[in-house]
């Protein structure tokens, strides 16, 4: 019969040894080593043979002592009975007295052959196992990588459809910018990438024109830019409409149960000219550079989103996109919280005609580069942080007819090259830190009709060429510390309906040319030290409602003509020198609110005869 025998391994010296399946050098990576011995004293035992130390010979399951061999340690079948294994060699003799049987020549050949084959069995079986082992652990790891792999290639080749796509349906956007392919092929997060998605799917594609193709795709990138995804405006029932495919894009909007105020809007012809998206909670991004598409836009609002953000970061990178430069827009940001100081980059925006950024917390300095904005129509930057001086480059603004600087910490002198500004109509430059003389080259501001430069530490006096600013309606030189007298050329100001000089230095009598100012509504001289009567023209100035010249040196009689001056509503003549009565006529405006006069003094005691809820005496 085959008899089972233990796995064994030939040295050099041809004497067999026990092999241990478990050592490390059996692996199948060590299977061409020519000396293999065994290292391990147990590994009889680990392969499941026992000797019985009397005898020498094989012990069965059934010899061996209980719990040396559990079932199964053999590398055959788990839970095999082995049975009683007989020498192969004759020549061994045990310690017993009992000398070993001879096996009969044809069983002894038998069991050679038989041994020689169950010994290559058994050396196979380890290689067997290990070969299962390696199988299993790559059937693992291919079925870990294959899906890996194939969505490596899934995303690669949908990577390169995409771009295939893109650069195929170009004709789509035949004026987009180098710039925005890029995107769309490279960065599938882009708004660039979302709009031109987003435009593809559009069902009523075919039936566009390419202009409106590429307006509807700039405004997607609008959209996009500014996280349009989560607007949610301060209106609970607002309604979101932006990107509808079955809406024109002029109707997109975020609607409120009023008159929206979040839109775009469009000329007759359809062609968007207004992007105007204000008090957006989440509204947060980065002007994208493909609104150079919109030929026809002219303004882009918005105003009242706290963005908390720099201008570098709002605004594109201008300097790489001549036709974003082009564009002749108005832009404004009013109260978005903007923080740092203006970018030179931003005056490179040639062509922009309005920039608003007032209501912020922007610092530092005016450039220099503001002198490159000669498009600038309005140029309005209040209530922010700037500081330092305002440039001389700022006279090359001749197109300018709006200039608003006020509530800032400005300082200095005004440069003189501001006279050139020869289109300005609104001047603002109040609530700053400004020092020197009113200029007199600011006569040559002829278009202009507010000048307001109140709020300031303006010295001198008043230069005779103001006077020249016929066109003027307003000036405000309040809280300067302006002296001298004012000049008679005032009188040339027959436009002018407000004039507020309060809190200065100004002295000397008011000049009888004050008559001439027939279109004065509201004239406000307290505060000052000014002497001398009131002309009697004062009775000319007959729209005025507003009369204002407490504290100062005033003195004589009230002249009777006050009572000419029958739309007044206040009246305010206290702390001065007068004498006399208020002119009973005064006392019948119907629109009269008050009259205060010094008539508790004992000095200078004023009477008047109105009734005491309209008429204070102090």
């Amino acid at each position: 019969m085959m008899v089972p025998v233990p796995p064994v391994a030939s040295t050099s010296s041809g004497t067999t040894v026990g092999v241990d399946p478990e050592d490390s050098r059996q692996h199948p990576l060590h299977e061409n080593s020519e000396d293999t011995v065994a290292v391990n004293p147990a590994s009889n035992l680990a392969a499941g043979i026992a000797y019985d130390h009397q005898t020498g010979r094989p012990m069965t399951k059934h010899s061996l002592p209980p719990g040396s061999v559990t079932p199964g340690a053999y590398s055959g079948a788990p839970g095999a009975n082995y049975e009683a294994v007989e020498p192969v060699r004759l020549d061994v003799l045990g310690p017993s007295s009992q000398p070993m049987q001879e096996t009969p020549p044809g069983q002894i050949e038998e069991a050679e052959v038989n041994t020689t084959e169950t010994l290559e069995e058994k050396k196979r079986n380890p290689v067997v196992m290990g070969a299962a082992i390696a199988v299993l652990v790559v059937v693992v790891i291919l079925a870990i990588a294959i899906p890996l792999a194939v969505g490596g290639e899934n995303g690669e080749s949908q990577k390169k459809e995409n771009n295939q796509e893109t650069s195929i349906d170009k004709v789509l956007l035949p004026n987009a910018p180098d710039s925005t392919w890029e995107s769309i092929a490279t960065d599938q997060e882009s708004p660039q990438f979302k709009a031109y998605t987003w435009l593809t799917l559009d069902p009523n594609l075919a039936t566009y024109e390419n202009w409106q193709k590429e307006q509807r795709f700039a405004l997607a990138t609008f959209f996009y830019a500014f996280n349009g995804m989560k607007w949610r405006s301060l209106d609970p029932q607002a309604k979101n409409e932006w990107l509808s495919y079955e809406t024109n894009e002029c109707g997109w909007g975020v609607f409120h149960r009023g008159p929206s105020v979040n839109s775009v809007y469009c000329s007759p012809g359809d062609r968007a000219t207004e992007i105007k998206v204000r008090e957006q909670r989440g509204l947060n991004g980065s002007v994208p550079l493909e609104l150079s598409l919109l030929g026809s836009l002219q303004k882009l609002d918005l105003s009242d989103n706290l963005m908390d953000r720099n201008l570098t970061d709002l605004l594109p990178k201008i300097r790489e996109s001549k036709p974003f430069q082009s564009l002749e827009l108005a832009f404004g940001c009013i109260n978005c919280r903007l923080v740092g100081s203006l970018p030179p980059e931003l005056f490179d925006w040639t062509n922009l005609q309005v920039l608003d950024l007032s209501n912020n917390q922007l610092s530092g300095h005016l450039p220099l580069e503001i002198g490159w904005m000669t498009a600038l129509v309005e140029f309005i930057i209040s209530q922010t942080q700037l500081s330092g001086t305002v440039p001389s480059e700022i006279g090359l603004l001749t197109s300018m007819t709006s200039l608003g600087l006020y509530e800032n910490q400005l300082s200095g002198s005004l440069p003189t090259e501001i006279g050139m500004l020869s289109s300005v109509k609104f001047l603002y430059l109040d609530e700053n830190q400004l020092s020197g003389s009113i200029l007199t080259e600011i006569g040559m501001l002829s278009n202009v009709e507010i000048l307001a430069l109140d709020e300031n530490q303006l010295s001198g006096s008043l230069p005779s060429d103001i006077g020249l600013l016929t066109s003027m309606t307003s000036m405000d030189l309040n809280e300067n510390q302006l002296s001298g007298s004012l000049p008679s050329e005032i009188g040339l100001l027959t436009r002018m309906t407000s004039m507020d000089l309060n809190e200065n230095q100004l002295s000397g009598s008011l000049p009888s040319e004050i008559g001439l100012l027939t279109s004065m509504t509201s004239l406000v001289l307290a505060s000052n030290q000014l002497s001398s009567g009131l002309p009697t023209e004062i009775g000319l100035m007959t729209k005025l409602s507003f009369l204002s010249l407490s504290r100062n040196n005033l003195s004589g009689t009230i002249p009777s003509e006050l009572g000419l001056l029958t739309k007044l509503t206040g009246l305010y003549l206290y702390d001065n020198q007068f004498s006399g009565s208020v002119p009973s006529s005064s006392c019948s405006n119907l629109g009269l609110v008050e009259i205060i006069v010094d008539c508790d003094t004992e000095k200078f005691p004023v009477e008047c005869s109105c009734i005491s809820s309209k008429c204070l005496c102090l």
